[in-house]
């Protein structure tokens, strides 16, 4: 199932997805075009165009350019067609991990779902997205879930590897907000982030009153801001 709208800003094109490919203009046709093991759509008469790796609208303007070359003063479009499926890997703290099958419109969440759910102690706000053996982003299914920002759930890669680390250190939230309790920290977050993850403040809330509190460095006493 694909959620919502292909964007062709945002879809890589690879081996295996197939193209409507319409020519108007001074010559007329259309035809289908399957991109190849190394990238690239074959286009009669005219030649193999190397495509791997454009987003849809890059490859349109390919074709367009190339195009151009031979048959002048036509306009091209591309349809995507059929989209190509891939093997990604998931690994950590889930409970079945291996590979699975995915396509470029599957996210990390749905990776996730395809293994078991994340372990208990499974980190769900730093999931590493490894790409080419560097990490190449990170999701936080907790924020995506609570505010729907499909930035923190990626789309997947032909042969991205998905590391779900051990969750380590604890936030906690208390008072009159609309979720209270403890949720998993990540680098960089502010006092603003945990009211979020909260779900926010209730109506009857006192805002100017907020205070942090922190343990000390001998784990045992507080101080307060």
């Amino acid at each position: 199932v694909i959620e919502g709208t292909l964007s062709p800003d945002s879809y890589y094109v690879g081996p295996g997805d197939g193209f409507l490919i319409t020519v108007w203009g001074k010559r007329n046709e259309h035809f289908q075009s399957y991109v190849t093991p190394e990238g690239k759509l074959l286009i009669p008469q005219i030649s193999e165009i190397m495509v791997g790796g454009l987003t849809i609208e890059e490859l349109r303007g390919r074709l367009t350019e190339e195009i151009n070359k031979y048959f002048l003063d036509v306009r091209v479009d591309a349809t995507l067609i059929q989209l190509r499926q891939f093997q990604v890997y998931i690994l950590g703290e889930v409970a079945r991990p291996g590979g699975y099958p995915a396509r470029a419109v599957d996210r990390v969440s749905q990776l996730v779902d395809r293994s078991g759910g994340l372990l208990p102690d499974g980190s769900a706000r730093a999931i590493e997205i490894l790409r080419d053996g560097a990490i190449s982003s990170y999701a936080d299914l907790i924020r995506f879930n609570v505010d729907g920002d499909l930035d923190h759930n990626p789309f997947l890669r032909d042969g991205d590897v998905v590391l779900v680390r051990h969750r380590s250190e604890e936030i906690s939230i208390d008072g009159s907000v609309r979720v209270p309790g403890p949720f998993e920290f990540r680098a960089g977050d502010s006092a603003g982030t945990l009211v979020r993850l909260s779900r926010g403040f209730q109506p009857d809330a006192l805002v100017s009153e907020v205070e942090l509190v922190r343990f000390n460095v001998d784990q045992f006493t507080t101080s307060s801001t």
